[in-house]
């Protein structure tokens, strides 16, 4: 599914990727470490980069300021609604 959505975004990009740089970047989470996600972006001329683990603070504060405790809540309920 996202190798998918890679596929229609790069397809999106194609008029710009001639006169533009576009980067892609992805964190390193084994969902995003497939065949299919690093194949999709490469067939469509889009350089893929993936981010190491725990630089999502220091990458995207505003995303950590702002969805870390979302997270938490989502994952607590989550958690809670396995258990029940």
């Amino acid at each position: 599914m996202l190798g998918d959505t890679l596929r229609l975004l790069t397809d999106g990009l194609e008029t710009m990727l001639p006169h533009s740089h576009v980067l892609l970047s992805r964190s390193a989470s084994s969902v995003h470490v497939t065949t299919a996600v690093i194949r999709a972006p490469a067939q469509g001329g889009l350089p893929l980069h993936f981010i190491p683990a725990m630089m999502t603070p220091w990458l995207q504060p505003l995303y950590a300021y702002m969805f870390a405790s979302l997270e938490v809540q989502v994952r607590r309920r989550y958690e809670a609604a396995l258990l029940a």
